[in-house]
């Protein structure tokens, strides 16, 4: 834990309260980026970034409680983010990004998928509106691949 997680439970901020209940199977309230990558990714340091990461933004490990009054947010004990692994034999990975619905009520507000080959890759990620916007998205993504570029530098100039 972090001093962050100790204000849950969060009661939910008017936009938050919005892009939740406007959510729905046909229009999911979700911000899907592609994120190509050249070279061989290090799985294991990949899923320590995004850990890190994680930890540094616990909206992204939270879930909406839907049971009272107001709705708010409760932080999941021990979350481990959705994160499918996918390996290629073609030069490059499929790029296509179908939308998925992310239940608040059930699980946090974004998902991974890794789409691998041999010298490159894409993660596709999925993001709940209520958990970010587009901008937080871009700098989370980037602060993953910080931590990652930290965890597999060869030196300490590098890191």
């Amino acid at each position: 834990m972090n001093a962050a997680d100790d204000i849950f439970p969060l009661t939910l901020s008017d936009f938050e309260h919005y892009a939740f209940r406007d959510d729905s199977a046909d229009h999911p309230m979700v911000i899907v980026l592609r994120t190509p990558f050249e070279g061989r990714l290090d799985e294991a340091a990949f899923r320590k970034a995004l850990d890190r990461t994680l930890f540094e933004n616990p909206l992204l490990r939270a879930v909406i409680d839907d049971s009272g009054w107001r709705r708010r947010w409760q932080l999941l004990k021990n979350h481990q983010p959705r994160l499918a692994t996918i390996s290629y034999d073609s030069e490059f990975p499929p790029l296509h990004c179908p939308l998925q619905k992310i239940d608040l009520r059930n699980e946090a507000g974004v998902t991974f998928q890794l789409r691998l080959c041999a010298d490159r890759g894409v993660l596709i990620t999925h993001f709940h509106h209520a958990c970010v916007d587009g901008i937080g998205a871009i700098r989370f993504i980037g602060d993953v691949f910080a931590h990652y570029g930290q965890l597999t530098a060869s030196s300490d100039d590098e890191r």
